[in-house]
């Protein structure tokens, strides 16, 4: 996308008064307990009047839908973003209970889009979080604290349902599968994190609502994002939110038996996790914009500490190879090259964090 396309950015921190200007907008991720102070102060009667409050479904300066012209949404559905101008559909689905699977080798359905399957819950609120299993199952998170097992391939998806009495009761802040995927845990603004059992996945029916293996209560916020380890088995991470900025790891193996707890950040929670396997470490991002990395052959000890923003990390992805992406809240990418390994000798060549990618804003 050329320059003069992009949409205007709304960091105030990059331009003056740019909450004025612009349709892009980056939300801020809060706790619950902030989410639901803000609707209460949304819905009371001390702001009866509607002439000043934005009640609109879309950004102020959004362009105005009108009969279809700009995007095939219907009213009632949120958009997450525009480009400049225009409004085509969102590239994976609306933000509302559907989600949307688009194949490219599959002819158009619309101008824009060659969609592959709907998948909708009823009763279920806005998807919060999605983890991939092998075999085409979808694994969905809902603002609701359902989780819902989709198999992609099938026209009747769901296969399984994860909720209840033995669910979360608050929205799904992190979904992820094991390596060998007998295991996937999902974290919630309810403050615990949840381990569940791979064979509850799909039955000769619809699996309602099993008990999880393990139920994880130890963490004072929210359990922001939650990690298997990918080179020592049966070690899980959670991370805690606003409030909790710890990074606790357990032993699933073992009845899910603390190993340790690490006091990653002081000011604020920690937003991702990477686990490498050939330096056998452990990264974190916080809302301190630090990026640490701690040695598992070391006693977990901390040896490297990055300052990557200075702004909140809110996530953290690791690639195949060397690099790893943060975003952070100053709309910003960026692509670090951490785990350096020389392929040919296999021999550990860090010479020192760099940042070695463009940032992309």
């Amino acid at each position: 996308m050329r320059k003069r396309d992009m949409t205007p950015t709304r960091n105030t921190n990059l331009v003056p008064n740019a909450t004025f200007v612009g349709d892009r907008f980056l939300g801020v991720r809060l706790d619950q307990d902030g989410m639901d102070h803000a609707n209460h102060l949304m819905t009371s009667q001390l702001y009866g009047n509607k002439e000043n409050m934005n009640t609109s479904m879309s950004e102020p300066n959004s362009p105005e839908k009108k009969n279809g012209a700009l995007t095939d949404a219907d009213d009632g559905d949120r958009i997450l973003c525009y480009k400049k101008s225009r409004a085509p559909p969102p590239a994976i689905g609306y933000i509302n209970q559907a989600k949307v699977i688009y194949d490219p080798n599959r002819p158009r359905t619309t101008e824009y889009v060659r969609e592959l399957r709907t998948l909708r819950v009823g009763g279920a609120a806005r998807c919060a979080s999605i983890a991939w299993r092998k075999q085409g199952v979808m694994t969905c998170g809902y603002k609701s604290g359902d989780i819902v097992n989709h198999d992609v391939r099938i026209a009747q998806h769901v296969v399984s349902s994860w909720g209840g009495d033995n669910g979360h009761c608050r929205d799904i802040t992190a979904l992820e599968w094991s390596p060998d995927e007998n295991m996937c845990v999902s974290g919630s603004s309810d403050r615990t994190a949840k381990v569940w059992d791979g064979r509850h996945v799909r039955g000769d029916s619809v699996i309602q609502d099993p008990e999880p293996l393990f139920t994880i209560d130890d963490h004072t916020g929210q359990v922001r994002t939650a990690q298997f380890c990918n080179f020592r088995d049966g070690i899980l991470a959670t991370a805690g939110g606003i409030n909790d900025g710890t990074v606790k790891l357990w032993d699933v193996k073992r009845q899910c038996q603390k190993v340790r707890e690490l006091n990653v950040c002081e000011t604020g929670g920690v937003g991702g996790i990477v686990f490498n396997r050939p330096y056998s470490e452990m990264l974190t991002a916080s809302d301190d914009g630090f990026l640490r990395i701690y040695r598992f052959n070391a006693n977990y000890r901390l040896s490297h500490e990055i300052q990557a923003s200075n702004e909140p990390i809110m996530d953290l992805v690791g690639s195949p190879y060397d690099e790893v992406l943060i975003g952070d809240m100053e709309e910003t990418l960026k692509v670090f090259q951490l785990f350096t390994v020389d392929k040919s000798t296999n021999i550990l060549d860090r010479t020192g964090p760099k940042n070695v990618g463009l940032n992309v804003r």
